[in-house]
């Protein structure tokens, strides 16, 4: 399938993930790519973080083995850094070219403050091109579909893939959720508020729930650009013959949101 069709002319988009460890961010954001992948691109924290590991070089960086401690400032600090990077990375290759259109930065960016140093970056480079944001919040509330993702963590995550001892990768992934649970702060309409009311030049912003795989959709703010209709469309339709394995009498897209 292609979103040629529904994307702004001139317009840049640029997707911001959000959301605990072991949702599904990653699985939607590549379901993303795949509509249109000669558009669209991931750039992704943690593998920017590995990238840093592995490397060893960067000074700037003091990349600690408990670089997920949420009560470490120099931790948080560090991680903010590896992000914020990873975000820039991604306004330079949609400022690159005319071909590149979509960029999804897909991280947890769970907190207000992280959000705030998005935002922030965003509204800068909103000067130089013209830009949409959406900001898709995954949540997970059903524990069968989170132990079924847990485990797919631990034996294909590139932290964990490779380390025999799925007993210990397990452990250690939930003591990283932990840190994740104690410190996350859901998105809503008024923290976009607030932040446009500060804003030397406000631009529109949008933001989409996806609630445990699609079963429940909500949508707050501007109006979505036209092509995460489209793509919430081909999601649902999609979810519901895996589920019901018969053809569904689809709706309009737009329907399928609720707006909040």
């Amino acid at each position: 399938m292609s979103i040629q069709n529904h994307l702004s002319q001139g317009t840049k988009t640029v997707i911001v993930m959000v959301g605990l460890p072991a949702r599904g961010k990653s699985t939607i954001a590549e379901q993303i790519c795949r509509c249109d992948p000669k558009h669209s691109r991931i750039f992704n924290a943690g593998q920017k973080r590995r990238q840093l590991e592995r490397a060893g070089t960067d000074a700037s960086l003091e990349l600690k083995e408990q670089i997920f401690d949420m009560a470490d400032p120099g931790c948080v600090e560090t991680r903010d850094e590896i992000a914020m990077r990873t975000l820039v990375e991604l306004l330079d290759w949609l400022q690159e070219s005319d071909n590149h259109k979509i960029g999804i930065f897909d991280a947890t960016n769970s907190t207000l403050k992280r959000r705030k140093l998005i935002l922030s970056t965003l509204e800068e480079r909103a000067t130089t091109m013209p830009l949409n944001f959406v900001f898709l919040e995954v949540i997970v509330d059903s524990k069968d579909i989170l132990e079924e993702h847990l485990y797919w963590k631990v034996r294909h995550s590139d932290d964990y893939k490779h380390l025999s001892d799925k007993d210990w990768c397990l452990s250690d992934f939930q003591s990283r959720m932990r840190q994740y649970e104690t410190v996350y702060e859901t998105i809503d309409d008024q923290e976009i508020s607030a932040y446009q009311k500060s804003m030397e030049r406000p631009f529109s912003i949008s933001i989409l729930k996806v609630r445990n795989r699609f079963d429940q959709c909500f949508f707050y703010g501007e109006e979505a650009p036209a092509f995460i209709h489209y793509m919430l469309f081909a999601w649902r339709r999609r979810r519901f013959l895996e589920t019901r394995r018969h053809l569904a009498t689809l709706r309009d897209p737009r329907e399928m949101i609720v707006r909040v």
